[in-house]
This record gives C-alpha cells, structure tokens and sequence, in this order.
C-alpha cells in the first residue's frame, strides 16, 4: 500500500470513522523520516499511521460496546482503626499486628495524641485520606495528612453516636442524627433527606451510590439519596410478647440488631452484627454476623461474634475490607464464670478485633480487650 492508497483507505475504507484531527495529524506526518530509519531504507510515515488509526478504532469499539472494558479495580486495605470513645485502636492487618500507642499513626500523629481522642465512631474517606469521627453530640472530618479538623455538626445529640457513611466519589457524607442528612464536602451544605422516626443506629452508602442503608433497630431501610424510594427491606427481631421472646422484663425482642450495617464493596450483600437470640443474664448475648442480599431475602450467618454481656444494646463493630475479600468486626467478649478464657477465637470469648474471610471462617484476632466501631481504609 503506498501512501496514496492508504489516505483513500483511511478517507472511505475504516472499519469505523476516525476523528477530524487524527485525519489532521496523519495529512501533516513529514516526509523525512528519522535518520535511523532513512539509513535502514524504512519508511515510518505508515506505521505510525496505522497505530494512530488503531488506537481510535479501539476508542470507537469501546464506545460502541464490541470491547468490554474491564471494570476499575477495588481499593486495596490499608489500616483499620477502632473508635473506642477514649485513644482509638489501630491495627495493620497486613502485618497482623495492631499498633502501639506511640507509633505514628494518622499525619504523624500517635495514637496518644489526641487523633480521634474521644471518638465513638468513625469512617474512613474512600481514597484513604480522611476520617469522619463523631461523639454523642458532634460530627468531624479530620484530614490524616494535615491533622486539619472541619467540623460538621457540634452539640446536636444523637441517640449513642452519630453514624456517618460516605458516598462511593466522596463527595458526599451521610449522616444519621436524628434523620437521615447529607453533607456536601464540596459546599459545606447539611440538608435532611428523610426522617427516619428514629436515630439510625448506622449508615452505608451502596457502592454504585444509588442507595444508602441505614437501620433503626430492629428494621434496617433503604432510601434513595434524594428520599426517594423509602423501602423496609429487612427486620431483625419483632416484639410478640411470647414467653421464648421476651426478656426479663417481657416483652423484649429475640434479636438486637442490625448493628453496623454495613453494605459488601461489591454491593452484592449487606452484612451486620446481630445477636441470634435472647439468653439469660448470667449468659448474656450471643452475637452474630449477618449477611442479607440488598433485597432483604437471603439472611444467613456467617460467623460468632463472642458473646455480650449488654442487655440489648449490643457492642457496634462490624465492617467489609475495601477490596471484599476479608470482613472485620469488633466484640466485647463476656467471659462467663464458668467458661474458659481464649483469646483465639470470638466463639471462646476473647474480646477485640478480629479479622476473617468473607465467609467468617477462621477469625484471628489483631487487638484485645476493648470494644468499639472498626472502619477499614481503601488505599491506592
């Protein structure tokens, strides 16, 4: 093909139109070759022709569909930190080990420095640079680089801690107090969404950010994030009075959760901490974790989450590695007098951090003796 013949094949025989300005740039290649190539007797004008035409037909297919684009990869997992309401705790799951107190930890800041001091729960941004804390009364969003501190809302109590959960682009950070509203990084602007009825006890966005999930005990809804589309998808637990479902006061419910509900990075399942029933006093809760499908159907158990001595309000922490393949979650491990200590296992009664695979087998503990709100942070 000489040069003519390939400017007509390029004008009239492309298997799909290429642009304006690569015809442009092709008609403008100069005749003289490199030296190189001159020496070699090789013309480079064609070559470089055709890749450019390659790369736009590639674009083209791509936009008509005939090449499937591979989707984005999930993040990987970077530090999970536990909002413990005194110094939070911070664990490396990659290493195994959870980090000292005067380690750096979050912009060079130790974990006795006051980072997160006082913190009930908190939630990593989704690239891995910001945290969202709140307290009973207030919401925070504390920028791991700098140590810089915005507040959101001060001295507007929530019913234990404000739950917060931000949107896929991290634009956007839901919040529960009292109903359902949502911040706006961007602007600074906090407009309600819904009334919930009722504090959420915690918030999760679903990762294509169509969809935020949020739970007032016992019922766990789903709500567009304009309001639209209010659903009740699932409840854990309903108050019937009969004698194998009330607590010691009757009347009590078989189930204390959704606790941490928490949406899977695939957006395939919705996962949370529940107990399984209600047991005695001297026995306490036997806590759970739960997976549902978005729909509501499909509860299954995926792993013991120790036991609670807490008379139905339940320890939170329960959370999804940022690229789904591990979950972690939090209890307090009541020891029964009578049950042998082991800090192995959340079944034998060690509480802490544990981390486990998406299906809950073989839990191994990162951080001891505490309670509190784990979040998992995306990183590059």
């Amino acid at each position: 093909m000489n040069d003519q013949q390939f400017r007509t094949w390029l004008a009239d025989a492309a298997a799909a139109p290429a642009p304006e300005d690569l015809r442009l740039r092709v008609a403008a290649i100069t005749t003289a070759p490199p030296v190189a190539m001159r020496r070699a007797g090789m013309s480079w004008r064609r070559p470089l022709a055709i890749g450019l035409v390659a790369a736009a037909l590639v674009g083209a297919a791509l936009a008509a569909g005939t090449i499937i684009e591979r989707p984005p990869a999930l993040p990987g997992n970077g530090l999970i930190v536990v909002a413990t309401g005194a110094d939070p705790v911070v664990a490396d799951p990659n290493r195994g080990v959870a980090i000292g107190r005067n380690e750096p930890m979050l912009g060079g800041e130790s974990v006795a420095s006051g980072a997160l001091q006082g913190a009930l729960r908190a939630s990593w941004s989704p690239d891995g640079q910001s945290i969202a804390y709140s307290t009973d009364r207030s919401v925070t969003i504390l920028d791991v680089a700098t140590g810089e501190r915005r507040p959101i809302i001060r001295n507007r109590p929530c019913l234990q801690s404000c739950a917060t959960a931000w949107s896929p682009d991290g634009t956007t950070l839901a919040v529960g107090i009292g109903d359902l509203e949502l911040y706006d990084v961007a602007t600074g602007v906090l407009q309600s969404v819904i009334d919930t009825k009722g504090t959420p006890d915690s918030v999760s966005w679903s990762p294509d950010g169509a969809t935020i999930a949020y739970a007032v005990r016992p019922v766990l809804y789903t709500v567009r994030p304009d309001g639209s589309e209010l659903t009740q998808i699932h409840s854990e637990g309903e108050v019937d009075g009969s004698p194998e479902r009330s607590g010691p006061a009757g009347g009590g419910l078989e189930r204390i959760g959704p606790i941490d509900v928490a949406w899977s990075p695939d957006g395939r399942r919705i996962g949370f901490l529940s107990s399984d029933r209600f047991m005695t006093t001297t026995d306490g809760w036997q806590l759970k974790v739960v997976v549902i499908d978005p729909d509501g159907s499909n509860r299954r158990e995926l792993a013991d989450a120790g036991t609670c001595f807490c008379l139905g309000g339940g320890p939170p922490g329960f959370t999804w590695s940022p690229d789904g393949t591990q979950i972690a979650f939090v209890t307090l491990g009541y020891i029964p007098p009578h049950r042998a200590r082991d800090l192995t296992s959340p079944n034998g009664g060690g509480g802490g951090l544990y981390v486990a695979g998406i299906d809950g087998a073989e839990p191994r503990m990162l951080a001891a003796d505490f309670d509190g709100t784990p979040t998992w942070q995306p990183v590059p």
